[in-house]
């Protein structure tokens, strides 16, 4: 069954006395990559902001559930360290965004890391996928990576990113916004995970 550090499960039958809740919950926790930290609904969100992150997890992964936008919009996002979020232009990204048609590589530096990179989604569009970011240490360089679908007008996009930010290398990550820049996120939701 995948599980690790010697437990084993119990059927509880035949006289056997099983686990308990806790048990299982400890067991399954013990041995998962991912644990849910928190869900973000959009509600007519202009901003998610999430500046609490947990400091026993290094690597988070942000999953885009079904995120739907009610202008044209490009979707960007910011880290915080020690608390403050950073706005310096020492975002840097790179990789490709793609149609049916053509594929767009870049590399570029700005204040914050575009997640649509110069294409916009639709009003009234959706967006899924995940971004991961690392760095939550003193010693790590925050570092992203990410693979998201959506659509601009006809076109159906997908945008492979990579990321880092060069500032603030001996800070911890605890937080990070992603917003459009116009209009809101009307319906979905993201969901936040540390990784074990």
């Amino acid at each position: 069954m995948g599980l690790s550090s010697g437990n084993s499960l119990a059927s509880g039958s035949a006289g056997g006395s099983g686990l308990t809740s806790t048990q299982v919950q400890t067991i399954i926790k013990s041995n998962t990559p991912y644990q849910h930290i928190a869900t973000l609904n959009a509600d007519s969100s202009s901003t998610f902001e999430y500046t609490t992150l947990p400091s026993n997890y290094r690597t988070f992964r942000i999953l885009f559930d079904g995120l739907h936008f009610g202008s044209n919009a490009y979707v960007r996002m910011t880290l915080f360290f020690s608390g403050s979020e950073y706005t310096g232009t020492n975002y840097f990204r790179g990789g490709h965004s793609k149609n049916a048609t053509s594929t767009s590589d870049y590399h570029t530096q700005q204040g914050y890391w575009d997640l649509t990179h110069n294409y916009q989604v639709s009003s009234g569009g959706y967006m899924t996928g995940y971004i991961e970011f690392t760095g939550n240490d003193e010693f790590t360089r925050a570092t992203m990576h990410g693979y998201l679908g959506y659509y601009y007008g006809s076109n159906v996009r997908s945008n492979l990113i990579t990321g880092h930010v060069d500032a603030n290398s001996t800070s911890t990550i605890t937080g990070f916004k992603i917003y459009p820049d116009a209009g809101t996120m009307n319906r979905g939701a993201i969901k936040l995970y540390g990784m074990n």
